[in-house]
């Protein structure tokens, strides 16, 4: 009974009112939730509506919500705010694992991350917790962590996996950035992967026979390929290249972007062959930016 007396109390506080008095705020944090019913581990409801400035926040950073799980792991007290601790877990099989563990607080304005010495970390950008399960039901690519980019002063995703969806053995992994996205082959074999940070992007594709990494063409390869192409301008950083989708099992769909010189923007769309490495241009643009 005390333990459940500290944890109404604790939720009296977050909610700004005082004993015997209904919350007035709206949105109510999780349902003022199940906090006051509920112990640590509980978990917390899924995609439903919920009339939540917390869920509200906290739904959007992960691609397919519904199919994780979001505990609460209790309340702490973060620079004189009072947060919700959640677990953000994913699930193989029998086996489950910690993608994040979060602190949000009742407006949701405030976040921050737990790092991997157990101190909280602030952060303002929205991450985007990206996966995609093979159609075959053995994998299972996606996002997982978060961690400081000092250069940047922004946070970002700390890692990209494969792991086995029988067990929860990681395959495969390699570092992310500010965000992912993922596309399978028809056939399960192939899965192509997208990071970016704020001015740039990335794909090249795994085979998953092997776990062997695919490189994507740049600029250079396209112009190479069809001299009417502007080329990249040396000094404009790097290129945007997005896988999009498959076209068949071995075919990927990309978009690449980059600036020519005079600020002109080059658009193209093409497919590459991930086993033969053929390129086909399907279509390119260029336009004056601005």
């Amino acid at each position: 009974m005390r333990h459940a007396a500290l944890i109404l109390a604790a939720l009296l506080l977050f909610a700004g009112c005082g004993a015997g008095e209904i919350p007035s705020a709206t949105p109510a944090p999780l349902e003022a939730i199940a906090w006051a019913t509920t112990s640590p581990g509980a978990v917390l409801p899924q995609i439903e509506p919920v009339d939540s400035a917390i869920w509200a926040t906290l739904a959007p950073w992960f691609e397919h919500p519904e199919s994780r799980e979001f505990y609460f792991a209790g309340l702490t007290e973060i620079e004189g705010v009072t947060y919700a601790v959640l677990e953000a877990v994913g699930r193989a099989g029998a086996w489950s694992y910690t993608l994040a563990t979060l602190a949000i607080d009742e407006t949701g304005g405030h976040r921050s991350y737990r790092d991997e010495a157990g101190a909280w970390v602030p952060f303002q950008n929205d991450p985007w917790f990206a996966v995609a399960d093979s159609p075959d039901g053995q994998y299972r690519i996606e996002s997982i962590g978060m961690w400081h980019d000092g250069s940047s002063g922004r946070h970002a995703l700390d890692r990209m996996r494969i792991i086995s969806l029988s067990d929860g053995a990681e395959m495969w992994s390699d570092s992310s950035v500010q965000g992912n996205t993922f596309h399978w082959s028809p056939d399960s074999r192939f899965v192509s992967a997208t990071r970016w940070g704020r001015t740039w992007s990335e794909s090249f594709v795994v085979d998953t026979t092997d776990m062997r990494v695919i490189q994507m063409p740049g600029p250079g390869d396209i112009c190479a390929l069809e001299p009417e192409i502007l080329p990249m301008k040396a000094d404009r950083g790097d290129p945007y290249v997005v896988a999009r989708d498959w076209e068949s099992d071995t075919e990927l769909i990309l978009d690449i972007r980059w600036t020519a010189e005079h600020g002109i923007e080059v658009g193209v769309n093409c497919t590459v062959d991930v086993l033969t490495g053929a390129v086909e241009i399907v279509d390119f643009s260029a336009h004056q930016a601005g």
